[in-house]
């Protein structure tokens, strides 16, 4: 029967008419989340054998359940359980009346075997009878768990003879003359029999308490007391007669308890007290009668040692004999009268009345807190005398009409009237205590002192409908309490009426508390001569609300010196009492004054103060005297009448007035010293026809109309130390044409719509506040013209502080921007950012970074110069960017474009920044060009450096997607590109460096001066072969990609390594300065237009390599081929010389250098191979010989190399000249066909045939081996 995560347990009911036996479990808890325990009762007519295996009952989150058994008589002790039919430990926790009727049942309270084991929840037993506890029952032992409570309920007697023990949170309740009460029913303790809980409360009904023998501990949880049958109940030790319960003396002090509770409001009888004095062992004694009782102190004293002492009675509290108290005392009559006025009394120092009838009431001791509650109709009367303190009140009809109390020490008193009016009639004295009182009356509760009144604090509150409070006479608040008056209706003070505050508490008056009721006119009124002084607190009056009046100021003074020293709000008028002197008086406070029908209309409001803030709807008049104002502050809201203005001061001159929409400030100077201004107005336009000056002070305007087009105009100058416009209506702009100096601090100006600085207009700061101008404020409103606009001649000078220009809002357009000037170095000195197009069109020279962000175009008609880095951003559009003059950027350039074009001009050394952009690019620099960071171009890119100015482009993260035009002095130029580089139209007079990660393409001719060196990895290729112009050497690195390289005129090619095929052609000669090596095919020509005298010139020394399957091919058909001096030709896979072939040194021509018999040799018709005298050694698998084919090696000798077998025949022989020595090698055989002396007459020394394999003769000499 156990909930889930939520809800109550369930009720299980186990009922046999003959017997019942019960020996198992039952579950019924509470859920896991929330919900009680449930409920389980186990009953037999005849018999109950009640041995239950588990009662579960708990609940987490709730209150634990109930488990139910109730025969004839119950016994409660170590033996073995009998006729318990109606109790299942776990399940069913209460034996009921109705269970095991007629039978004494015995439960066992042994661990872990007896009759409640397992139980969770709160154990209930019923005896028609008797209860009998006769051995210790302690519940977490005999139930296995914690907090278990139990409830004990017999029809006769319950007798504690053993001590009844529970842990946690268990309570225990026992209730004697149960079922139906007869008054034969008692509760009753042995010399061994005790009640004990863990600080948990004990409940006991009964007839009667017997506890002269053991004990009823609590701890720090309460027990009560209660008779069952509605008798009178006896307190103390007097043979009492006509009582139902007596508890004596000694049964009180058998008792421990945080409260005795004794009696209660629902049963009937009185209480009497006579003689009791035991209550060391609780902390408050609580007697309570019903609504018909009484309490009465009979000629035994009552003395509660240091205990409290609570008494509430329906009926009268009276005495015989002397009360004392050794704790707080508190009294309760309902329509009884309370008459404690033994001058043997002593109530204790905190003493608390509450009453609907009269009280009498006398005490010796001293009092520091009274508490009085009244609630009367008729003519009650009221005393309380206390040493040092006498307190009288009459009263008629409710009313208490004559109130006087005086304290020779200080004491808190607290009054409260749920009906009818005070009036004082004699001083009021509680010295440094607190004095409070508060009435409730539905129809007249109004509070009147026309006496004085002396206390350390003040609270008067009078919450009834239409009610006042009225001050007449003087009171005098010391140590630095507070004072609150709040009333439903009007706070008057008469001309008497004075407050005066002597130390730190703030005093505080409210009128139409409640603004449902009133007349409408609930103000508060002070007359000419009433008087409020704080002291050093503040002083707050209110009158706010649908019925409020006007506040009428009399004399306020305060030396506090804080912003909210003086505060004065009123739903109408603040007026003046009429007083001669000073109105309000706050020399180093701000004075707050808020009235929204005027402030001093008709007659000044008179103020002594440095600080002023004034808040109307309608008219303002000040005087402020003595003291120079240093901060005015105004919110104005100007309605359909013109109104006026006049706040004076010493050394201030101000001229304003509205036309019953707009305000304008016809003039502000000052004579001498500093003011700070603010002006808010709530509807129409600002302007500012007068010159304004107020020395170093702060100036503030803000305009928050919700209609449309009002503007704030500043038409005049103004000198101040720092300037905030707020344009916050909606379509209001901010325009200003004057010159406008600031001294040191910022100026910020914020328009929902343009800010415009014309003709005539500038801002000049001089310190170091920054400047901030922001358009469109509210982005959702305006329309196109929502921007920055200045017009020509303008300017904005920072000093050393940062400007930022901000128009971002949806309607912004064309920002036009004229001349700005910081020297302010920071990396916020100068910031733009603008959704609409911005036009720099005048000279902007800042000392730290700018920044420009643009949704639209950014442009330029004068210079910027720029001492720090420079940022220019219109990546969330197409716009372009066109900085296009001598500008001077010191700092790094960064460049963010859409898909606009970007141009860049710098009259120094140019450093671009990492920079992204979607269009085009141009840098022009008279300077060098560098670069800190990464160049990404989707457009065409190009550059142009001058003079001896280098251009070093190196990031590995550049990536120029379009074309590249380089242009240059004598400075070198590099450039590095982590993507395909295409080369446009170049001009270069200095050397050249390309470094790409993709391939090199032109779509242009280059023209460099310098050297050039171009490289590409990977299998990238490299294609120059545009009619270019290489003057200096030409060095080419590449992976496995092809390159051509065209020359238009002379090529000079330097070493260069290239792991793919390399064509190098020009049309005026192709000059090799270095070893060149090829992983693929070379192919060299000096003479591409065959119409020049090109040559092919291999520098002495150099080696041509071509490896890997590579030929090497040699061309210059007009001039031919010459080696300066010896030279190597080395190929894999064959040389090919198509042209004359003449060198001044030896030549190593190794057309098979892998020897793998595959790489021929091949002279093209007409070739003449000259070495001027020194040798040739010729290696090839073959040779392949057009006609006229000579080759000469002069006096030098001749070695022809074969990789295989080969055949020498007269032709072969008939080409070589050579005055030495001619030497044919062969790795395997050498056939001589056909060689006659007729073709080898070139040849003067020795011909050598050397073989690795046989030589044959045809056909006149058998084979040969060897030599």
């Amino acid at each position: 029967a156990s909930a889930g995560t939520s809800g109550d347990g369930g009720k299980v009911i186990v009922w046999a008419d003959e017997v019942t036996r019960f020996y198992g479990s039952v579950l019924a808890t509470g859920g896991s989340l929330s919900g009680d325990g449930g409920f389980v009762e186990v009953s037999g007519k005849g018999s109950l054998n009640f041995h239950a295996h588990q009662i579960a009952l708990g609940s987490v989150n709730g209150i634990d359940g109930t488990l139910l058994l109730d025969p004839l008589n119950i016994t409660i002790s170590s033996s073995a359980d009998s006729n318990t039919a109606g109790f299942t430990a776990g399940s069913d926790d209460t034996e009921a009346f109705a269970d095991d009727s007629g039978l004494t049942s015995n439960f066992d309270v042994t661990a872990s075997t007896g009759s409640f084991n397992g139980v969770t929840g709160t154990i209930e037993l019923q005896a028609t009878n008797d209860i009998t506890v006769s051995a210790a029952w302690n519940l977490a032992t005999s139930t296995g768990n914690s907090n278990v409570s139990v409830v004990l309920r017999a029809g006769n007697d319950i007798n504690i003879n053993q001590a009844i023990t529970l842990d946690g949170t268990g309570t225990l309740t026992l209730e004697a003359d149960g079922n139906t009460a007869n008054g034969a029913g008692d509760l009753v303790f042995g010399a061994s029999g005790s009640l004990i809980t863990a600080n948990q409360a004990i409940s006991i009904t009964a007839f009667d308490l017997n506890l002269t023998s053991g004990t009823i501990d609590a701890g720090t949880g309460d027990v009560t007391i209660l008779t069952s049958f509605g008798g009178n109940i006896g307190v103390g030790d007097d043979a009492f007669s006509g009582v139902a319960m007596q508890v004596d003396e000694t049964e009180l002090g058998n008792i421990t308890a945080n409260n005795l509770n004794i009696g209660d409001s629902s049963t009937t009888g009185n209480l009497i007290v006579d003689a009791a004095s035991s209550f060391t062992n609780i902390s408050s004694l609580n007697l309570t009668t019903t609504s018909a009782g009484t309490v009465t102190f009979e000629a035994g004293t009552l003395n509660t040692g240091s205990a409290n002492l609570t008494v509430s009675s329906g009926g009268d509290i009276t005495q015989n004999g002397t009360v004392t108290v050794g704790g707080n005392a508190s009294f309760t009559s309902g329509t009884g009268s309370i008459t404690l006025n033994d001058t043997g009394n002593d109530l204790g120092a905190n003493l608390t009345v509450d009453t609907n009838n009269s009280f009498d009431m006398f005490t010796t001791s001293t009092l520091t807190d009274l508490t009085i509650t009244l609630d009367a109709t008729g003519n009650p009367t009221y005393a309380i005398t206390a040493t040092g303190l006498t307190f009288t009140a009459t009263t008629s009809l409710g009313n208490i009409s004559a109130f006087a109390m005086t304290s020779s020490s200080a004491l808190n008193f607290n009054l409260t009237m749920d009906a009818g009016s005070l009036a004082s009639s004699g001083a009021v004295d509680v010295g440094t205590g607190s004095f409070a009182i508060t009435t409730n009356d539905s129809t007249d509760g109004s509070i009147t002192f026309s006496t004085t009144l002396d206390a350390g604090s003040l609270t008067l509150d009078a919450n009834g409908t239409n009610t006042d409070i009225s001050i007449t006479a003087s009171a005098t608040i010391a140590s630095g309490g507070a004072v609150s008056l709040t009333a439903d209706d009007t706070v008057n003070f008469g001309a008497a009426g004075s407050i005066t505050a002597s130390g730190a508490g703030n005093v505080f008056l409210q009128s139409n508390a409640n603004s449902a009721d009133g007349d409408g006119s609930d103000q508060i009124i002070m007359a000419d001569g009433a008087s409020i002084d704080a002291g050093s607190g503040t002083i707050t009056l209110t009158s706010t609300g649908a019925n409020s009046g006007n506040i009428t100021v009399g004399e306020l003074t305060t030396t506090n010196s804080t912003s909210s020293a003086v505060i004065l709000t009123s739903d109408l008028a603040i007026v003046d009492a009429g007083a001669t002197g000073t109105n309000i008086i706050a020399t180093t406070g701000t004075v707050t004054l808020t009235g929204a029908t005027g402030i001093g209309s008709g007659d000044a409001i008179e103020t002594n103060t440095a600080v002023l803030v004034l808040d109307s709807n309608q008219s303002i008049q000040i005087a402020n005297s003595t003291t120079n104002l240093t901060d005015l502050t105004l919110t104005l809201d100007p309605g359909s009448t013109v109104d006026t203005y006049s706040i004076t001061d010493g050394n201030m001159t101000l001229t304003l007035a509205d036309s019953g929409a707009d305000t304008d400030i016809g003039g502000l100077t000052l004579s001498a010293g500093n003011l700070n201004f603010s002006l808010n107005t709530d509807t129409g336009a600002i302007t500012t026809s007068g010159a304004m000056n107020v020395g170093t002070g702060s100036f503030a305007l803000t305009n928050n109309d919700t209609g449309t087009g009002s503007a704030i105009t500043l038409s005049n100058t103004l000198a101040a130390g720092s300037l905030t416009v707020n344009a916050n209506g909606q379509f209001s702009d901010i325009n200003l044409s004057a010159a406008i100096t600031i001294t040191t601090g910022a100026v910020t100006l914020t328009a929902d719509d343009a800010v415009n600085i014309n003709s005539g207009g500038s801002i000049t700061a001089n310190g170091t506040g920054n400047v901030s101008l922001t358009a469109n404020n509210v982005t959702t409103d305006g329309n196109s013209f929502d921007v920055i606009q200045m017009s020509s001649g303008t300017s904005i000078d920072a000093g050393s502080g940062t400007i930022t220009l901000t128009a971002v809002g949806v309607n912004a357009s064309n920002n036009t921007l004229r001349q700005l000037t910081t020297t302010n170095s920071s990396s916020s000195a100068l910031v733009i950012n603008a959704l609409g197009n911005v036009a720099l069109n005048d000279t902007v020279s800042v000392t730290g970074d700018m920044s420009v962000t643009s949704s639209g175009n950014i442009s330029q008609t004068a210079t910027l110069t720029i001492g720090g880095a420079s940022s220019f951003d219109t990546s969330a559009s197409t716009g372009t960017i066109t900085l296009t003059q001598a500008n001077a950027f010191t700092g790094a350039v960064t460049l963010s474009s859409g898909t606009g074009a970007a141009q860049l001009t710098d009259s120094t050394d140019t450093i671009l920044a990492a920079s992204t952009l979607g269009g085009n690019l141009t840098v022009t620099s008279s300077g060098a060009i560098t670069q800190t960071g990464a160049l990404s171009v989707t457009g065409t890119s190009s550059f142009t450096v001058s003079s001896a100015n280098a251009m070093t482009l190196t990031n590995t993260s550049n990536s120029f997607t379009g074309a590249v035009t380089l242009s240059s002095g004598t400075g070198a130029v590099q450039l590095t590109d982590s993507s395909d580089t295409i080369l446009a139209a170049s001009t270069l007079s200095g050397n050249l460096t390309v470094t790409s990660s993709g391939a090199i393409t032109q779509t242009g001719v280059l023209s460099v001066a310098g050297t050039s060196s171009f490289t590409v990895s990977g299998s990238n290729a490299m294609t120059l072969t545009q009619a270019n112009t290489f003057t200096g050497a030409v060095t080419l690195s590449s992976g496995t990609g092809a390159v051509q390289i065209t020359d238009s005129s002379t090529l000079i090619l330097a070493a260069s390594t290239l792991g793919g095929d390399l064509t190098a052609s020009a049309d005026n000669g192709l000059t090799i300065n270095g070893d060149l090596t090829t992983t693929g095919n070379m192919t060299l020509d000096g003479d591409l237009d065959n119409i020049s005298t090109g040559t092919l010139t291999i520098a002495s020394g150099v080696t041509l390599t071509a490896n890997s399957g590579g030929a090497i091919t040699l061309d210059a058909t007009t001039g031919g081929i010459i080696a300066s001096g010896a030279i190597t030709l080395k190929a894999v896979n064959g040389i090919t010389i198509n042209d004359d072939f003449t060198g001044s040194g030896a030549m190593t021509l190794n057309s098979d250098s892998d020897s793998d018999g595959t790489g021929d040799l091949t002279l093209a018709n007409n070739v003449d191979i000259d070495s001027s005298g020194n040798s040739i050694e010729i290696t090839q698998a073959d040779t392949s010989v057009g006609s006229s084919v000579t080759v000469n090696a002069g006096s030098a000798g001749i070695t022809s190399n074969f990789t295989k077998a080969v055949t020498v025949d007269g032709a072969d022989a008939s080409i070589i000249t050579a005055a030495g020595s001619l030497t044919t090698t062969s790795t395997g055989n050498i056939t001589v066909d056909g060689v006659t002396s007729a073709e080898l007459t070139n040849i003067s020394g020795t011909y050598s045939l050397i073989s690795s394999g046989t030589s044959h003769f045809k056909p006149r000499l058998p084979p040969i081996t060897g030599r």
